[in-house]
């Protein structure tokens, strides 16, 4: 699969550095950092990007900034991109009607969108939007994507004798690698700490 992660900050920084660790073998990850200021109204947003994009599968943004989710619809056209993510760990950096928006834009293109809030919600059919809704998405891409990243998926192996956690095992893990960090700490705990 081949990847390009927008990034414009810390954020997007760790989540790529988990993703080319991490990815299955043959991933291609390349990333984008999007201008740091933008103008209230974007008329052009050709004129924020490149000249040209590597050809991608799936598009990641981890942007900042509210007025990349204007770009994308372009970045698309350019990368030929048939699915995109954009994380919503953040409100202010895709605001729940802008996220409805830009799923719209794409959706005019044939290219899947998927608005995780928060990230580690994405799963290979669905992801949450609030706290209580989920909303499905029909992709291939981003359910691959989602298949190694996203909602964590961790089985544990349980020494029956002590009540302790003798081995953890990612099946998937949190975009920005949490799940890993976690299964580590886990390995040794009983299994009532190991529940906290």
């Amino acid at each position: 699969m081949r990847i390009l992660a927008i990034i414009s900050g810390e954020y997007g920084i760790r989540h790529v550095d988990n993703l080319r660790k991490h990815a299955p073998e043959g991933w291609i990850i390349e990333t984008w950092k999007a201008p740091a200021a933008f103008p209230l109204i974007m008329d052009y947003p050709e004129d924020f990007l490149p000249k040209s994009f590597a050809p991608c599968d799936l598009i990641l943004s981890f942007a900042e900034n509210r007025s990349v989710a204007e770009l994308i619809p372009e970045i698309a056209t350019m990368t030929g991109a048939t699915g995109v993510v954009v994380a919503v760990d953040s409100e202010a950096w895709l605001p729940r009607g802008l996220a409805r928006q830009l799923t719209g834009w794409l959706a005019r293109q044939n290219v899947a969108c998927a608005t995780p809030k928060p990230l580690c919600s994405l799963t290979e059919r669905d992801y949450k939007v609030t706290r209580r809704e989920r909303e499905t998405y029909d992709s291939p891409v981003i359910a691959e994507f989602a298949k190694y990243f996203g909602q964590p998926d961790i089985r544990l192996s349980v020494d029956e004798v002590t009540g302790t956690v003798s081995g953890a095992e990612v099946q998937r893990d949190a975009v920005c690698g949490c799940a890993r960090h976690v299964a580590e700490k886990l390995i040794g705990l009983s299994v009532d700490e190991a529940e906290e």
